[in-house]
């Protein structure tokens, strides 16, 4: 290991160099790494960083959550509403179903 040139060319290199210089640049994307990197910066805040951090990590995850379950409600609203236009045309209901992915007991109810 004394012989490393601190020049990265995998991810065992990147390991070693972190063990090495107990740093972790940007660029290294090994897996483990970035959370490392995070628990690094972690350790380095005072207890106030360290609430303010934490917090502004609890409403990122609550913020990506409501996005996602939006994206999700968003989706099946437009299957569903999808599947009303094809049963106004008439359209098959296994048809409907295999095009949507909805059930056919949920197409029935629409």
């Amino acid at each position: 290991m004394d012989d490393f040139d601190n020049v990265a060319k995998s991810s065992l290199d990147e390991w070693i160099s972190f063990l090495q210089t107990g740093e972790i640049p940007e660029s290294f994307t090994a897996p483990g790494l970035p959370e490392a990197r995070e628990r690094l910066k972690e350790a380095g805040m005072s207890e106030k960083e360290l609430r303010r951090y934490r917090n502004y990590m609890d409403n990122l995850r609550d913020a990506r959550s409501a996005l996602s379950t939006s994206y999700i409600d968003g989706k099946a609203d437009g299957k569903a509403e999808d599947a009303k236009k094809m049963k106004a045309k008439g359209f098959d209901i296994d048809l409907i179903s295999e095009i949507t992915g909805l059930s056919t007991e949920e197409i029935a109810g629409l």
